[in-house]
């Protein structure tokens, strides 16, 4: 008496004219002539039925797990899809993801998709590029598609389905820089003491003196605020919703640089005592509409919460940004441009690179000179007014050779020993 076949073991092994047994299974899906997406199946062979049944029982194993069983037919629209939903999917952030689909699906697929994987070529990738350039695509953009279709074909290539990528051997479109355009510092304080009329003048503050990102500031909790050591730490965000996924508390951009701890200037550690002063007596006031975002299992207390408690929409918070330029009377210039702003004043004033770095959590310093380089020609020149000033020996009736006094770091006429940090 036969049994009924489960899932996943293929049809009953069939013995060919050559000897070998044959099962079908099913291992995806795929595109048939109309557009529509009907079952992909692949025989498997064994030298006897139950070998046969093995090697089919592997190959859906496989297939379940995300390692795709190609064969020659297999496009690179099937293995962007593949990829997107699996191992893609698990390794980046939603927000990320749902920026790889899209330019896979306006982009990649709809120029390069119906070409066979195995059959790629260099040729190929220069093509998808010709295409976006002529599609008034800039070259950020046709640098980022590049990138996501070279992380794909990476993948196959470790998998073996490909023997070389071909985008690694085609040079990777260079993105032009984006002009920077910040605030200067009389419009900063001028933005500022507009901002000291609003409801969360601390808001603005944080924006304009530490350069924190739109979604750092949204994603400050209490909990992450220390006001009697004067820090804040920085190591989650308010992120935007994508893909479906609703707004949500979640991990840095980058988990090992963005995560900081900051100290506050004093007036703005102020402003945070009464930010905090004012919002537990909305909270009393609100009652049981005070509704603070649960998550996981967890409350979580924004810094800046809406009249409910819970946190602020991003498009909100750039709607008051934008009213806020027109109040104050100064250029209309981008949200993120409050973080860049931030950056070049600290610059200008002499804080170091590094520690600006570290305080806008950039993952290297190179990324923070080459983000500010406007800045650069200013602080060479002021640079060397600092050293003329130190090397130009003032006027002297004795000898060429006489140390001047103002010169720090002599005594009696003697180089000394220049104070260590912890004299200074």
């Amino acid at each position: 008496m036969s049994t009924r076949r489960g899932n996943g073991e293929g049809t009953k092994p069939v013995k060919q004219a050559d000897g070998r047994w044959v099962v079908k299974v099913t291992v995806g899906t795929r595109l048939n002539a109309k557009g529509q997406r009907v079952a992909r199946r692949r025989n498997v062979y064994g030298a006897t039925s139950a070998e046969a049944r093995r090697a089919a029982q592997e190959v859906v194993r496989q297939a379940e797990a995300g390692v795709l069983v190609l064969d020659k037919g297999t496009t690179l629209e099937q293995w962007m899809t593949h990829w997107l939903e699996g191992p893609a999917a698990t390794r980046v952030k939603p927000a990320t993801l749902d920026a790889y689909k899209s330019l896979n699906r306006v982009w990649i697929t709809p120029t390069l998709g119906h070409v066979r994987l195995h059959k790629l070529t260099p040729e190929h990738i220069e093509h998808l590029h010709r295409v976006m350039r002529e599609g008034g695509r800039a070259g950020s953009m046709i640098q980022k598609a590049h990138r996501v279709l070279s992380r794909a074909l990476k993948v196959a290539v470790q998998r073996g389905h490909l023997v070389a990528n071909p985008c690694a051997r085609v040079d990777v479109p260079s993105a032009e820089r984006t002009e920077i355009t910040p605030l200067t510092g009389a419009e900063a304080r001028q933005l500022l003491a507009s901002a000291a009329t609003t409801a969360q003048p601390a808001r603005w503050t944080l924006a304009l003196s530490l350069g924190l990102r739109q979604s750092e500031v949204l994603g400050l909790c209490w909990d992450k605020v220390d006001l009697k050591a004067g820090t804040i730490t920085i190591d989650q965000q308010w992120a935007r919703p994508v893909a479906g996924v609703p707004a949500r508390f979640a991990t840095l951009k980058n988990d090992t640089s963005s995560e900081r701890v900051l100290k506050l200037p004093a007036a703005l550690i102020e402003q945070l005592r009464a930010q905090r002063t004012t919002q537990l007596e909305e909270r009393v006031q609100a009652g049981e509409k005070w509704t603070p975002h649960v998550q996981d299992g967890k409350t979580y207390e924004p810094v800046f919460a809406r009249a409910d408690g819970r946190p602020v929409r991003h498009q909100t918070d750039r709607a008051h940004w934008k009213a806020l330029l027109q109040v104050a009377g100064v250029p209309d210039v981008r949200l993120h441009d409050a973080r860049h702003t931030a950056a070049t004043i600290m610059l200008q004033l002499g804080v170091p690179a590094r520690v600006v770095m570290e305080i806008l959590g950039h993952s290297t310093i190179t990324l923070t000179m080459n983000t500010y380089s406007h800045v650069m020609p200013e602080l060479i020149a002021d640079a060397a007014d600092r050293l003329n000033t130190l090397l130009t020996p003032a006027a002297s009736a004795g000898s060429e050779r006489s140390v001047p006094k103002s010169v720090p770091g002599t005594v009696g006429g003697e180089v000394s020993r220049l104070p260590s940090a912890g004299n200074e």
